[in-house]
């Protein structure tokens, strides 16, 4: 029964197996409070999918480097996430104090890691390929697509990966806030105070909208969404509304599209947030990845012995300061 639960991150649902199931499950699994814990249990364990890990060209316990993080894809494995929410609303609250930096340059001073994907553990997934994915976005920034620059790659298993990133940060001259946000269209991370605490972006402010959208309409707060108690985490008891619904939860209609003509079908079919203004200063992040086939020595050794772990590795480097 709880491969259903799946349901709940994608908002798909077998309308038989709802029918029967509804009034006559376990209230466990009912309970709005145990959700997110039964989804973090349920999700693939990080220590065991992070079988060996390397920082700055040194060995190091993965338990110290990744937390486990609520994401767009549920519980996910998060190398240096900064960002914590208040509460239910959305809002950011504060930011963790250190992060990891690198001080010198080159491909093994990055990030290296040997992952097991836990293939024989598939139960539930979301796309129709087997391997692990990787997404890469702001630290300031919860994991959304729709709410911001992201990156998203697929590591095959007996593949190695390096991936390259590059970052372009725009900033603007302290002229720009001489004109108000209708004007220059965009906002900087410190306006808006009373609701994002400092901390203002388009991805906050989108994330922020589509939580209330969903508690508005379905009377819950689905569990992989940055919330807290205030309003009650989603069971298979709202997952029919939530699928109903997701089309719209999922596209946002067009920022500074001031005419509707045209485009009735996507003001109906999606997220309307025109509060919600882009950044004026942010970090544009470009990647180049590559791939090769991994000879099947390499895997079983890599495997048992840590010494091979300059072949199945996935570096990144951060430029960002």
């Amino acid at each position: 029964m709880t491969w259903q639960l799946g349901g709940l991150l994608d908002f798909t649902y077998n309308e038989t197996f709802i029918s029967n199931y509804i009034g006559k499950s376990d209230s466990f699994y009912e309970n709005a409070e145990n959700i997110i814990t039964i989804m973090r249990d349920l999700a693939p364990s990080c220590e065991e999918m992070l079988l060996g890990c390397m920082w700055a060209g040194v060995r190091i316990d993965c338990k110290k480097l990744f937390t486990v993080q609520r994401t767009f894809r549920g519980h996910c494995c998060a190398f240096n996430y900064v960002l914590d929410y208040a509460n239910a609303t959305g809002i950011p609250k504060s930011t963790k104090p250190t992060t990891e930096r690198q001080s010198h340059p080159g491909d093994f001073n990055g990030l290296n890691i040997i992952i097991d994907p836990l293939i024989e553990d598939y139960a539930y997934t979301s796309r129709i390929v087997h391997g692990i994915e990787i997404l890469i976005f702001d630290s300031m920034h919860f994991a959304d697509p729709n709410g911001g620059r992201m990156i998203q790659r697929i590591v095959e298993p007996d593949k190695a990966i390096y991936i390259q990133l590059q970052s372009v940060k725009q900033v603007a001259t302290s002229e720009v806030r001489k004109y108000g946000p209708k004007t220059r269209k965009c906002l900087f991370h410190d306006e808006r105070k009373e609701i994002f605490n400092d901390m203002y972006s388009y991805n906050a402010c989108i994330v922020r909208c589509r939580i209330i959208a969903i508690q508005t309409i379905c009377k819950c707060t689905p569990y992989f969404l940055p919330a807290g108690s205030d309003i009650p985490s989603c069971t298979l008891q709202q997952l029919p509304c939530l699928n109903k619904y997701q089309d719209k939860l999922r596209f946002i209609f067009p920022f500074g599209a001031e005419r509707k003509e045209g485009l009735e079908m996507e003001f109906q079919d999606a997220l309307y947030c025109p509060a919600c203004y882009p950044d004026c200063e942010f970090i544009n992040y470009k990647s180049k990845t590559f791939k090769i086939d991994l000879p099947q020595l390499y895997v079983d050794q890599g495997l048992k012995q840590y010494r091979m772990l300059e072949y199945v590795c996935l570096p990144y480097r951060i430029s960002r300061k």
